[in-house]
């Protein structure tokens, strides 16, 4: 969506689709919001406020959203004065529940929806699910997925995931488990996160240092991006700047373990620098050498190096943003500041701001 700021004319368009069996209903809405988060299983949610359109009453969208299977699509972009529209997929949803009210003031229509790895969460293991060791991990992921939700999409290759498990993987059963939980848990002992991406295909992204790449977007002084407000506040709780990964499972004679810190002097979060050592520890099975304990924890060290901040911009939201982007942001002085992005709250209403929970890294 790069080229859409620098359009003389543009209208903010939003769009949400109902997908039930083989039909597809546009529906309205009047606002709302749609939230990714890395930091979580299950990254993206929604907010929806509906409105009635094309002869769609509330009632029969409300009837609608509460059919057994339907997934909702929502999209944000621009409509362009060439009559063009650039969109971008926000997410594939499931809605939560609705609730539908009619009084002497009118009727409303709103749902809170959660994107389609709930389908996966919610089929929980009857019986304890098993994966061989020396399973290339993609097949797994991809089996296991499948399993518990059959229409599932996904992108897991041996060319974009690699690894092969180490060691045999047994998931619990009963009302506690959580398919999800361990299709990520199981990913994320390779450095990998799992997640569906904003169009619903599930992919497994290898988490990298934030300072890698160009930035996806900066936010600039101007008429492209005017950033008027800028909220800043550091919870010192959840700031890491080392990982201790060790591997206790039953593939391994004995504990193995790998370390990874901040090693970089010019970093707020720099080893030996005034904030010391302050490392997070990870344990998983599946970790049966040093060097597979190595690699995890300096995957894992990506996801928290920096310090973690509360950035809000007063500027039309760019809808193509995601956690795990690099943006360059400018401040009051003109000196510009990087940060990877962990939480990206997208508004689906005209004149609302998009906020984020990002972490400042060295560039």
């Amino acid at each position: 969506l790069a080229e859409c700021v620098t359009a003389p004319v543009q209208t903010v368009a939003v769009e949400c689709v109902a997908y039930s069996g083989t039909a597809a209903v546009a529906l309205s809405l009047a606002g709302g919001s749609v939230t990714a988060d890395g930091r979580r299983a299950v990254m993206r949610d929604a907010a929806l406020d509906f409105a009635p359109a094309g002869g769609l009453s509330l009632e029969e969208a409300y009837e609608l959203l509460v059919t057994p299977g339907v997934e909702l699509a929502v999209r944000r972009g621009f409509a362009l004065a060439d009559g063009t529209t650039l969109m971008a997929d926000l997410g594939r949803f499931v809605p939560d529940e609705p609730q539908w009210r009619r009084g002497a003031t009118g009727e409303s229509l709103q749902t809170t929806a959660t994107d389609i790895a709930v389908k996966v969460q919610r089929a929980r293991w009857s019986d304890p699910y098993v994966i061989a060791a020396g399973t290339p991990l993609a097949t797994a992921l991809a089996e296991l997925l499948l399993d518990r939700y059959p229409p599932a999409r996904h992108a897991l290759t041996a060319d974009l995931v690699p690894e092969t498990l180490g060691a045999q993987v047994v998931t619990e059963a009963g009302d506690g488990s959580d398919p999800w939980q361990d299709a990520c848990r199981l990913a994320g002992s390779f450095g990998y996160a799992l997640y569906p991406d904003p169009a619903g295909t599930v992919v497994a992204k290898a988490v990298q240092a934030p300072t890698a790449g160009a930035p996806a977007f900066v936010f600039a002084r101007g008429s492209t991006a005017i950033v008027t407000e800028h909220t800043r506040s550091s919870p010192l709780a959840r700031t890491y700047n080392g990982v201790i990964a060790t591997g206790e499972g039953t593939g391994t004679d004995a504990p193995v373990r790998g370390e990874a810190w901040d090693e970089n002097p010019a970093s707020p979060t720099y080893r030996y620098g005034p904030f010391g050592q302050v490392p997070c520890f990870y344990s998983s099975p599946l970790l049966t050498t040093v060097d597979q304990c190595e690699q995890a924890a300096a995957k894992i060290l990506a996801t928290c190096l920096g310090r973690v901040e509360q950035l809000s911009w007063s500027a039309a939201a760019h809808p193509g943003l995601q956690p795990f982007d690099t943006v360059r942001v400018e401040q009051a002085d003109g000196s510009m500041r990087t940060y990877v992005l962990d939480c990206v709250t997208i508004p689906l209403g005209i004149g609302e701001t998009m906020t984020a929970v990002a972490r400042e890294v060295t560039a």
